[in-house]
């Protein structure tokens, strides 16, 4: 599936989905956040942290 029909598939509540989206952008936020802050706990808190805040805006995913 393509991101795009990962999200839609999410937001139409397809749990499958959101987990095959969430494991495709996992290591991009933890490699991106232990880069910045060089802690291997602390990366891991803000990548839990976006992947909360990515459920909570989902529904506000600009396609374009």
């Amino acid at each position: 599936m393509t991101e795009r029909e990962l999200i839609t598939e999410s937001l139409q509540g397809n749990r499958y989905a959101f987990a095959q989206l969430v494991e495709q952008n996992y290591m991009v936020i933890y490699k991106f956040a232990y880069k910045f802050l060089g802690n291997q706990s602390d990366a891991e808190d803000v990548t839990q942290n976006v992947l909360v805040k990515l459920i909570d805006k989902l529904d506000q995913f600009d396609f374009q």
